[in-house]
């Protein structure tokens, strides 16, 4: 498994903590599966819609967007 430099902003550590907290697993496989579920979300979106529904839809997360 390759590291990557992902950083979450302060209200995605908290939640993906207080998954962590509520199922006992790891804040790195919480983050883990939510990363998979996200982008097989988007990959969903492209799929049915289009590459542009998508990036609109990656846009709205104006703060990761830009980072």
């Amino acid at each position: 498994m390759e590291k990557l430099n992902v950083r979450f902003n302060d209200g995605t550590k908290a939640e993906i903590k207080s998954i962590s907290q509520k199922t006992g697993l790891s804040e790195s496989v919480i983050a883990r599966a939510a990363l998979n579920r996200g982008l097989g979300r988007l990959n969903s979106i492209i799929e049915l819609e289009s590459t542009k529904e998508c990036v609109d839809v990656i846009s709205t997360y104006e703060p990761f967007y830009n980072s």
